[in-house]
């Protein structure tokens, strides 16, 4: 992940690993540190969906822990809420990982104070950052954790130390590794950026890169498995509950009931259907419990198969009842709302954990209604469209002066490898699912303009390796 830093200071100067080049001014910091401080003002203690209270239950042992939730967030949580009861420990944790290592990123890539306070005002401030962060949902803590890891590879890349290199790149695995354990499909983010550290690494050769490739990506993709086996997590299946949705879908258009009878109330019929699908969220179908989901029980090796077996018919035999669903949940999250939707799949709005509400009356409550009036006047505007920092990330490396183009095509390639797969297995419309996409387009379409703006205000006298 090579990439070149136009400098104001002598190449030998540059060299040095204590070169200013390399660090976030003290401005840059005094910018974390407010970014940071303005986040916590204005959404603490957090606000919280009904994942979230599931999530704290699993923290508190009164829920077991499931892989339906990945278990290392409820297992995080436990450090911070004897100290802090509720999601104020857990929304302050996540929030101050974020913002650290956004800066530690920043001070990488950037050499002056005006640019690094721009990038890190973009990224960590920009709406549709800022309001994800502001919520207690683990795809808050797997952006934290992403960043943290791109911090850490920024690091490696420019140690000149062969022991702070290694201690570097392993933290980076470590923080993918995180991500991947936090979010389930967070590995179509973390494997880009793991190679595009591990191939760049000075001083390695190519059958040695090969080797760390093929150890680093098993030990990301192997993580989850084994904090569930540690924790003693109960294995739940989580691709049944889209399975189901599809087939309910399906079922709606066509006319023709697709679900496995095995897993539906005998007495449902189509009929029944249609008031229970919604095109944007699947909660609603399973909230009549008409229809058995692998989030509370154990299906048997039959129902799986004929579920599976139910679901690839339904995609052969009635394609376009398939995409035309499929398109329906993933248009929202790619094009932007519209106002027949409900606010609810930006923002939960207030703090739902019991301790966390706010007194009737209170100041802090009428900070929580201030702020979901406007989020419910942005909920259509093209901030909230996903599709919008997918065409950021994607100009970035064709903007960005060209030592910084492999970088920013591997934080591109990521942006849209973790979006692409939910316009197929996306359970709803809901905007959180982008958000690591959001931080990454934001960031690479920041840092390529800015280290354009930079190039053009600082005489050229060094290049150092980004």
């Amino acid at each position: 992940m090579p990439m070149l830093r136009q400098t104001n200071v002598a190449p030998e100067v540059a060299d040095d690993e204590t070169s200013p080049a390399r660090r976030l001014t003290r401005v840059g910091w005094l910018a974390v540190i407010a970014a940071f401080a303005l986040t916590l003002v204005a959404f603490w203690p957090g606000m919280s969906s009904p994942d979230s209270i599931t999530l704290l239950a699993q923290t508190r042992g009164a829920e077991p822990l499931t892989s339906v939730h990945p278990p290392l967030y409820a297992l995080i949580w436990r450090a911070t809420d004897p100290f802090v009861p509720g999601g104020g420990g857990m929304f302050a944790l996540v929030g101050l990982v974020f913002f650290v290592a956004l800066g530690a990123s920043v001070g990488q890539v950037l050499c002056t104070a005006p640019a690094q306070c721009i990038a890190i005002g973009i990224v960590g401030l920009w709406p549709a950052s800022v309001l994800m962060l502001g919520h207690i949902w683990k795809d808050a803590a797997m952006s934290a954790a992403m960043l943290a890891g791109v911090a850490m590879a920024l690091h490696a890349l420019h140690a000149v130390e062969r022991r702070r290199l290694a201690i570097c790149a392993i933290a980076a695995v470590g923080a993918w590794s995180a991500a991947v354990a936090l979010r389930h499909n967070a590995a179509s983010a973390a494997l880009p950026l793991l190679f595009a550290l591990l191939w760049n690494l000075p001083g390695v050769s190519r059958a040695a890169k090969v080797g760390l490739l093929s150890i680093g990506t098993v030990f990301v993709l192997s993580t989850p498995g084994w904090i569930e086996r540690a924790s003693g997590t109960i294995p739940r299946q989580s691709w049944p509950a889209v399975a189901l949705w599809d087939l309910a879908a399906v079922s709606v258009r066509t006319g023709s009931m697709r679900m496995p009878p095995s897993l539906i109330d005998p007495t449902l019929r189509v009929e029944d259907l249609k008031p229970a699908y919604v095109p944007y969220a699947n909660p609603p179908l399973f909230a009549t419990n008409r229809v058995k989901l692998s989030f509370w029980v154990d299906y048997t090796e039959a129902e799986s198969h004929e579920l599976r077996h139910a679901w690839w018919s339904a995609v052969r035999d009635e394609p376009r009842a398939f995409l035309a669903h499929r398109w329906a949940a993933s248009k929202p999250l790619l094009l932007g709302y519209t106002r027949d939707l409900p606010v609810a799949l930006l923002s939960a709005g207030f703090p739902q954990i019991e301790g966390d509400r706010p007194p009737p009356g209170s100041s802090a409550e009428r900070k929580f209604v201030r702020l979901f009036a406007l989020t419910e006047r942005a909920f259509t505007t093209p901030v909230f469209s996903g599709g919008l920092y997918l065409v950021l990330a994607a100009l970035a490396p064709w903007l960005a002066p060209a030592r910084s183009r492999a970088a920013l095509f591997a934080l591109a390639t990521s942006a849209w490898l973790y979006a692409l797969p939910y316009f197929l297995i996306t359970g709803s419309s809901e905007f959180r699912y982008l958000h690591w996409s959001v931080v990454a387009g934001l960031a690479a379409f920041a840092i390529a303009l800015l280290q354009r703006w930079e190039d053009r205000d600082t005489p050229l006298s060094g290049q150092t390796p980004e």
